[in-house]
């Protein structure tokens, strides 16, 4: 079923003739019989209704009536776009995928001069305060001045488990007679103790490793001194041994992440992207400066810099995609005084280090990383929502910088800022301007709550109008990229829209290549209510909310071609899709009206039908939603199907989301 891009022919019905009560049953019929005549050629010339809103089926309703034709295609699906993005943003990164357990690391996160940070608190009778006295790196450092007793800095909560290994380190310098001590508190029980030697006047690392002798879900990290002491700390760092064996990752938040299945995952935002400085965040922890400025509720550590971020998508199998600024983006203030030249380099000079052979300049640098051998990153992004700086300037930029990095490695593919919700007169420039020297146009849509039921549609028509510029463009190649998308919520709508946007994306096969919502990840710490995610997690655990449940869902049943649906089915939003083999077909259905709807659904021939399955997500709440003390309450279940011969019956409860499994036999 293919949407119309142009208009259909105007077709009038029949009109009534002007005849009185006297008319006979054989005008009555005639006229009967023209308006059939009418409703059949409309039919013919408008082609099938689109499966995409339906009446109700059940409660004595008839059924809605619905055929899967598997030998006809319609077009085919990128499975692409089930892509994802990952931005540092509300410690998505540092604080959660990244393994570190401890935060603001280098004690750069802080609300001002002063003996407390957002992080750390001091303890004891001395003083523990912030200052810019020479730092190991980046800005400032704390120093524990202290006459007596203990004095230091403590972070509470940590997650310890009985039967881990927690190694650390921190940098010290200074003097502090009885040397440093560093705990591990449950309350007023200690878990672990490690004395550590005196520091002298020049930075030092001094590691430390704890055996705690229990658990606790809410532990204390204590860092002190004993005595007289005047010392300077940096760059604390503790990580559970079993963790950074396996990589470095948070093990439970790495499997959130891989049971997506993402094929590629957008890196590292955002507006993020804008004041990133990649060299920064490459190399040695401890040498690694932090980020330029205070955005997303942290100052990050860049712990999760280029090689971590590669190492991410090779273990959850995705391909990686960079945003690389171009000096505006939605912040110029990140890079101040760079010249476009000199950020064309920088590009450059990334590329190198991820694409470059072991001996050139970056490829060095790679392989003293640990990393030899290139890592081929195929996609690129020239900045992010850059809508401020006016169509004409963005176009310009890119024309300035897409040549030379493609000519410099040709094989990558380069996307940039397509339009914010429905500006098709963006789209239209950028494809006029830009055509040839870009892969991909990224667009950003996000929905109004409200919107679950409508707003995947409403967002599709214009997706096909852009798609229609595509096509008579000089570059018909041209494919749109959703490169953020979502409902800023954590209820249920969140999953009627994630389904129905998602077979939209589907639908728009034939121009349309990737696509991944935001956010991703986000701790319950943040403050901030507005922006919602897929993983919510906090330092013990984490749930999916429901656009994960249903993206999930939807990933888990995708089929590269999708083929012929018939019938009408204007309140339900589904489509249908067919395995590489055949042998598998998928309808994948969102009834997002507050009623149930029964389907009829039959499978024409070329099809034998052998197991069915049926799996809903039916909270039968819009309110509905996981939380972390119940994961659970979102989940999709086993449904019902009657099947006579090659049709199959089933019902969809309201506001539900389903994918009806057919295997050939």
């Amino acid at each position: 079923m293919h949407y119309p891009m142009n208009p259909e022919p105007s077709i009038s019905p029949p009109s009534a003739p002007a005849t009185g009560f006297g008319n006979s049953v054989h005008r009555q019929s005639n006229l009967l019989a023209s308006k059939l005549l009418w409703l059949a050629a409309s039919m013919a010339l408008l082609g099938p209704v689109p499966c995409v809103a339906a009446e109700t089926a059940a409660n004595g309703v008839p059924p809605m009536t619905l055929s899967i034709d598997p030998t006809k295609t319609v077009n085919s699906i990128d499975e692409r776009v089930y892509g994802h993005f990952l931005e540092h943003i509300y410690h998505s990164c540092n604080g959660g995928l990244w393994g570190d357990l401890v935060w603001d690391r280098s004690f750069e996160y802080n609300p001002a001069e002063g003996p407390t940070s957002h992080n750390w608190t001091a303890y004891g009778p001395g003083k523990a305060t912030l200052t810019k006295d020479h730092p190991l790196n980046s800005n400032y450092c704390r120093q524990i001045v202290a006459e007596s007793g203990e004095t230091g800095l403590q972070q509470t909560p940590f997650c310890i488990r009985k039967g881990e290994t927690y190694r650390g380190s921190l940098w010290a310098r200074g003097e502090a007679a009885e040397g440093l001590v560093v705990r591990l508190l449950d309350g007023s029980q200690t878990l672990g103790e490690v004395t550590l030697p005196r520091p002298t006047a020049e930075w030092a690392e001094y590691p430390f490793a704890f055996k705690p002798t229990g658990g606790a879900d809410n532990a204390t990290l204590q860092i002190g001194v004993r005595g007289k002491a005047a010392v300077w700390l940096d760059q604390v760092s503790m990580m559970p041994e079993s963790w950074a064996k396996a990589g470095g990752f948070r093990p439970d938040l790495l499997q959130a992440v891989a049971e997506l299945r993402p094929p590629v995952i957008r890196w590292p935002g955002g507006c993020y992207a804008s004041w990133y400085r990649w060299k920064e965040g490459i190399g040695p922890q401890h040498k690694r400066q932090s980020f330029p400025v205070e955005v997303w509720e942290d100052r990050d550590v860049n712990s999760l810099g280029t090689d971590e971020f590669i190492a991410l998508c090779r273990k959850v199998g995705a391909e990686p995609l960079f945003v690389i600024t171009l000096g505006f983006g939605e912040f110029p203030r990140s890079y101040p005084n760079v010249t476009a030249d000199e950020l064309l380099q920088d590009a450059l000079d990334w590329l190198e280090y991820c694409n470059g052979p072991a001996d050139s300049k970056w490829g060095k640098v790679r392989a003293a990383n640990g990393h030899p051998e290139p890592y081929n990153v195929k996609y690129w992004e020239l900045d992010n929502e850059v809508w401020g700086v006016g169509t004409e300037r963005y176009a310009n930029t890119v024309l300035k910088f897409a040549p030379p990095m493609k000519k410099a490695y040709p094989s990558i593919q380069v996307a940039i800022c397509g339009s914010a919700g429905f500006d098709i007169a963006w789209n239209k420039y950028m494809i006029d301007h830009c055509a040839e020297v870009i892969d991909y146009l990224s667009l950003h849509h996000y929905e109004n709550p409200s919107g679950f039921a409508d707003g995947p549609r409403n967002y599709e028509d214009a997706l096909q109008k852009s798609g229609e510029l595509i096509r008579q463009s000089k570059n018909p190649k041209l494919k749109l990229y959703i490169s953020e998308w979502n409902v800023q919520s954590t209820d249920w709508r969140t999953g009627l829209y994630a389904g129905g946007v998602l077979n939209s994306f589907e639908r728009c096969g034939d121009f349309l290549a990737m696509g991944c919502p935001a956010l991703f990840l986000r701790t319950t710490a943040s403050k901030e209510q507005n922006w919602k995610a897929l993983i919510t997690f906090d330092h013990r655990s984490w749930f999916a909310a429901p656009n994960y449940v249903v993206m999930k869902l939807w990933r888990d049943h995708y089929a590269p071609t999708r083929v012929n649906l018939d019938g009408d089915c204007r309140k339900l939003n589904a489509l249908a899709t067919k395995s590489t083999d055949g042998r598998t077909l998928y309808f994948k259905a969102v009834n997002p009206t507050p009623e149930p709807v029964t389907v009829e659904l039959s499978i024409k021939p070329g099809f034998a039908v052998g197991k069915v399955e049926l799996e809903l997500v039916a909270p039968d709440s819009l309110d509905a939603q996981n939380t972390l003390d119940k994961p659970q309450a979102v989940q999709p279940v086993a449904g019902t199907v009657e099947r006579s011969g090659s049709t199959l019956r089933f019902t969809l409860p309201r506001w539900s989301a389903a994918v009806l499994t057919v295997h050939s036999t």
